[in-house]
């Protein structure tokens, strides 16, 4: 008896995985700012932020109906940052990385049309464009030491959905992330290290691809609403 429960829990579970899958579009901008420390560990001071661009485009699935769900993509993140020495130099960082990420939406509230995540992403990011300003020379960084290490940023931040219908949504997301270089521990002890952090305020559009899923999901909780009532 237990078994056929069990065996009936999981091919539900199943079908609802296959059947609740979302694609995921997203821009906006964020705050980053750089903190170096060369191979001695002593920081580069006097370092401003810069606002920078992102876009991304992902794909969301349900792991637990209305709860929890998982997600991939890629995107592409502008990071900056600025300052000067002592010396009156002036220099200025723009730099723009692929990313792969993955991570987790936790819903933990849904009020009408409207619900409220925490979300959590990891991403490997690539350096695909950068240059350095220093005073009035602009130099190339993609190749530079400093730069040609792959990142692994960790972000993790506030996420609100808004249903426009049952195969639509809007969302607006704040996060907050944070990078650690993957270098070459051989090399380590020659080599500075470069930290970037990031505020990142986003806009975006989820597009289910099999809406009846949704519509049930909604119709279930209406139900219970009234049931309750």
């Amino acid at each position: 008896m237990r078994i056929s429960v069990l065996l009936t829990a999981l091919c539900l579970l199943t079908i609802q995985k296959i059947s609740a899958q979302q694609i995921m579009v997203e821009t906006g901008k964020s705050i980053t700012s750089f903190n170096f420390n060369d191979v001695n560990s002593v920081a580069l001071q006097n370092l401003q932020s810069t606002t920078q661009n992102f876009v991304s485009f992902g794909y969301r699935h349900t792991w637990v109906q209305g709860v929890l769900y998982w997600l991939a993509g890629g995107g592409v993140n502008s990071y900056g940052s600025k300052g000067s020495d002592n010396s009156q130099n002036y220099f200025e960082w723009e730099t723009t990385y692929l990313s792969f990420y993955g991570g987790l939406d936790f819903r933990f509230a849904q009020v009408s049309n409207m619900a409220f995540s925490l979300r959590a992403t990891v991403a490997p990011e690539f350096i695909i464009q950068g240059n350095q300003t220093l005073n009035n020379q602009v130099y190339n960084v993609v190749g530079q030491e400093d730069f040609d290490k792959a990142n692994l940023f960790f972000r993790g931040g506030f996420f609100v959905e808004y249903s426009l219908t049952y195969s639509m949504n809007l969302f607006a997301q704040y996060k907050y992330g944070i990078s650690t270089q993957l270098s070459n521990p051989s090399l380590s002890a020659v080599q500075g290290k470069l930290q970037m952090k990031a505020h990142d305020i986003g806009f975006g559009l989820i597009i289910t691809l099999d809406p009846k899923d949704t519509r049930k999901f909604r119709n279930r909780i209406k139900k219970a609403n009234r049931i309750k009532n």
